[in-house]
């Protein structure tokens, strides 16, 4: 979320990152507070920079908040204008996520094709050296099917890229979990072979109005476990350690945009118990720059008793199992970063992230015939498209290769075979119509134009069973069948 003009709605405030908690072998926790970058520079504030808080205070980890569309599909330069602050914290051992989205603004699911913000995000890496990006969804964009569907195939092409990207969502939450809109987010991603690596709560802002909450931490740590118990249905072959694992929390320090509702040093302590004995992966806060003494503006103090930088010291206590508070240190350079936080180099990208990448052909390699947008093309057949041959993954049609690819279990009709060169020398198989055999006993119900059908729901169409991606209520009265749209539908499921 973007700060809002003329007021503190912070009602979205996020995080995202890490690896797994600190009470399981071989995974470490990530303490990574928000970092507004447009106090970047500010001398008004507690700190100007990441190294300024690197000297100061002793931070490894931030989330640089937020980027958003500006003018179509583009971001403005709250990011770009750090690039020397970034490459200097990274080579002092420090990690960053950039963290797209928020509570204002216009998404970049809603301005770019998956390809472009794939494109637009993979040029933000490679210029950055960033390797871990959050998205924030929140608000009125946050129960949009279509967006999901967008950014689950942005997510896609840039895991195909980097297979080792860190990804993750920021939601709000209730005390109860997650609310429909929020698992629908998680449940598409995961369905459509998304590999989200964390799914980080906004424990914040409970109430919309005065609702006497007296203890935030105790609050907070509900919600975690109820989300604890929602994702054991979403990723049911991760153990009781995976799914604490990738549960983040990020609190509003202080007193939250409700009043009544103020996060102290006391709930602070709370969340580092319970982080440390689940396993929490990731601690983070709004707002590393509110983390000081004093009393002002709710953008600029946490207008709660504390010392400077309290907050982040007592949540950095819990990746090593000490005391939850720790004095304010002296300047000095912050602590070598175990391995697995360590920003790594990426694999080399599959294409160069451009509007219309186009792989240069490879030797050896023939193009197979060229996809045509008018055939419908069986599972298994073989065409090439931009000097690159795919292979279909079930019945498709009208369904450009080129942009409309993915590795096995992403939901995409194609997968690619590799880089070619040439004249189409090998065969594709004679174009046929999708065959249409009556569905055998035992299947799923028969897919229904117009249906309503939610995130998981499993259906039957020409003899095979189809899994919705996300709520098909959106789509309501158009013929999106599952065969023709596999960005709706992924092929295989079980009947419920």
């Amino acid at each position: 979320m973007s700060k809002p003009a003329g007021s503190t709605r912070l009602k979205a405030l996020m995080c995202a990152l890490a690896l797994s908690g600190t009470m399981h072998a071989g995974v470490a926790m990530d303490v990574s507070p928000y970092f507004m970058t447009w106090a970047y520079g500010n001398n008004n504030y507690a700190v100007t920079s990441l190294m300024d808080a690197h000297a100061k205070a002793g931070l490894q980890s931030a989330t640089l908040a937020f980027l958003v569309s500006r003018n179509g599909c583009a971001v403005d330069n709250s990011v770009s204008q750090m690039q020397s602050d970034l490459t200097a914290f990274q080579a002092a051992g420090g990690r960053v996520i950039i963290s797209f989205g928020g509570a204002d603004g216009t998404y970049l699911e809603a301005a770019c094709t998956a390809t472009q913000m794939a494109n637009l995000i993979a040029g933000i890496l490679q210029t950055t050296g960033v390797r871990a990006i959050d998205f924030d969804v929140e608000g009125a964009q946050l129960g949009k099917g279509n967006l999901n569907v967008v950014r689950n195939a942005a997510m896609l092409q840039l895991q195909q890229r980097y297979p080792s990207l860190y990804m993750s969502f920021t939601l709000p939450v209730a005390q109860n979990g997650l609310d429909s809109n929020g698992l629908a987010v998680v449940q598409s991603a995961a369905l459509a072979g998304v590999n989200v690596s964390m799914v980080n709560l906004m424990t914040m802002d409970y109430c919309d109005n005065n609702c006497g909450i007296s203890n935030m931490g105790k609050v907070a740590t509900g919600s975690a476990t109820a989300v604890y118990n929602q994702l054991k249905n979403v990723f049911p072959g991760k153990t009781s350690s995976e799914l604490w694992g990738m549960i983040g929390m990020t609190p509003m320090i202080g007193v939250n945009d409700d009043p009544s509702e103020v996060f102290s040093t006391n709930d602070a302590s709370t969340l580092v118990g319970f982080a440390r004995q689940n396993g929490i992966g990731l601690l983070s806060y709004w707002a590393l720059q509110r983390d000081r003494a004093g009393m002002g503006s709710k953008d600029d103090y946490s207008d709660t008793t504390q010392t400077n930088f309290q907050f982040l010291h007592m949540f950095q206590s819990a990746q090593t199992g000490g005391g939850a508070a720790t004095p304010t240190p002296t300047p000095s350079p912050a602590p070598t970063p175990t391995p697995t936080l360590a920003p790594t180099p990426a694999p080399t990208p599959v294409s160069v992230p451009t509007p219309t990448p186009t792989p240069a052909p490879l030797p050896g390699e023939a193009c197979y015939t060229a996809w045509n947008a008018n055939t419908a093309y069986l599972g298994g057949a073989l065409v090439s498209e931009a000097a690159v041959n795919y292979k279909a993954n079930w019945w498709t049609q009208g369904n450009n290769p080129a942009t409309n690819s993915g590795p096995a279990g992403s939901g995409q009709p194609w997968a690619v075979v590799g880089h070619c060169h040439g004249a189409a020398t090998v065969p594709t198989p004679v174009p046929q119509s999708a065959p249409t055999p009556a569905p055998s006993a035992g299947t799923c119900p028969a897919w229904q134009d117009g249906g309503n059908y939610a995130v998981g729901a499993v259906v039957s169409f020409n003899g095979k069973n189809y899994t919705a991606l996300v709520t098909q209520t959106d789509y309501a009265g158009a013929n999106w069948n599952p065969a023709a749209t596999p960005s709706l539908w992924k092929a295989g499921g079980m009947c419920k």
